[in-house]
């Protein structure tokens, strides 16, 4: 099963996590917004384009670091040999720290960033962030779009196959 990931967190130079989106394949959901984060650690980009999102979408779990990856601990317990699609390394690393190590769930992870410079794959997410009220750099709507942009391309690319 693929799950896609997207995070947003406190900036590139001290990454703490803010907030954790996974969205299967199957539509399932999971997102979830840390609370006990620093605005201070905030970079200059973040403040404006991250913060006033979170909020917005009644998070899965919602609290301390330990409550959120509890809560998502639970959840990635639940689904089997998980194929996790990336757009960003970062993502994948502060999964992990999150979690304190690699889920046992996570079989495989997929780097799809390269992806995004296809149009067919960003056009995807470009309507996926449209029909969310341009809510980019929201982590949830963000794993959406990721998904979004993968269903498309493997679509083009089977119908291209046959």
């Amino acid at each position: 099963m693929l799950v896609f990931i997207d995070t947003e967190f406190t900036s590139l130079t001290s990454a703490q996590l803010l907030s954790i989106g996974l969205v299967t394949e199957a539509g399932d959901r999971f997102y979830g917004e840390m609370t006990n984060v620093s605005i201070a650690a905030c970079s200059d980009f973040v403040r404006p384009e991250v913060l006033p999102l979170l909020g917005l979408i009644p998070p899965t779990a919602e609290g301390s670091t330990h409550v959120v990856a509890s809560a998502l601990n639970k959840w990635l317990s639940s689904l089997a040999h998980v194929g996790l699609v990336i757009d960003f390394v970062g993502d994948l690393t502060l999964l992990d720290d999150l979690l304190g190590q690699r889920h046992p769930s996570i079989a495989a992870v997929v780097d799809a960033g390269p992806l995004a410079s296809q149009s067919t794959f960003s056009d995807a997410q470009d309507r996926v962030w449209r029909a969310h009220a341009n809510m980019r750099h929201h982590a949830l709507i963000d794993a959406m779009a990721l998904a979004e942009g993968w269903r498309a391309l493997m679509s083009e690319r089977a119908q291209q196959d046959s």
